[in-house]
């Protein structure tokens, strides 16, 4: 799963270092949060890095990132009249209340903001037209280390690097591919819940010839409802 990564700006040093302390303990590992007391320092960080939520108190420093949709506002505003308004990408709550509140709308942003990328599925085609160059080792090893998140693994290939040794699976590969193309959607969950992030390539290289554009988007319809964040296809 994504890292969201939050910034929260206030020229006060210890009000925004209490703040920061208090939303890193309240993420408890969903989000990264670093302290910032000028908006140059917000410039030049995005220069090189990004952030999924802004958290300041001055309003014209927030506008400067206006243009930038990604980056989600939230603007803590010392005028007790307008306690809360959310829009798309802009919040405002009121400053001066129990922190507890502040923590309370950030995790609802952070919620709306991880699903929001947890639909961005992904689907990525490693090729070569040289044999034994080793992509379907580079395939395997982005998907099992989970370091991008958990990914899906398609051997397409004509013929299987998975050896004799794994026959079954490679049997088991000719039902996925039965499943995917009668758009069987039991089938294809029972099969993704004991895949272990792989599917071999199948027995017959004429089942993966026969995926066109109808499939691979159906197959993707189908990522969206699951946990996997993209799939690999070899």
């Amino acid at each position: 799963m994504h890292k969201i990564k939050i910034g929260v700006w206030d020229e006060e040093i210890e009000y925004v270092t209490r703040l920061t302390a208090f939303l890193q303990k309240q993420g408890k590992g969903k989000w990264e949060v670093m302290a910032f007391t000028e908006s140059s320092n917000i410039q030049e960080y995005l220069r090189r890095n990004s952030l999924d939520l802004i958290v300041g108190t001055d309003r014209e420093a927030l506008n400067l990132f206006r243009s930038n949709t990604d980056l989600v506002k939230l603007w803590l505003t010392q005028d007790d009249k307008n306690m809360m308004s959310k829009k798309k990408d802009w919040y405002t709550l009121y400053r001066f209340q129990s922190a507890e509140v502040i923590a309370d709308l950030v995790k609802e942003i952070v919620r709306k903001k991880q699903q929001g990328l947890e639909q961005q599925k992904k689907m990525v085609a490693v090729y070569s037209p040289i044999g034994r160059c080793g992509k379907t080792t580079l395939a395997l090893d982005f998907v099992k280390r989970t370091t991008y998140g958990n990914w899906l693994y398609v051997g397409m290939e004509d013929y299987s690097s998975f050896g004799d040794s794994d026959v079954a699976r490679k049997a088991e590969a000719d039902d996925y591919f039965y499943y995917w193309k009668t758009r069987n959607q039991e089938g294809i969950n029972g099969y993704l819940g004991n895949a272990q992030n792989v599917i071999a390539s199948g027995n017959s290289f004429f089942d993966a010839r026969q995926v066109d554009v109808e499939d691979m988007i159906w197959l993707r319809a189908m990522l969206e409802a699951s946990e996997y964040n993209g799939a690999v296809f070899d």
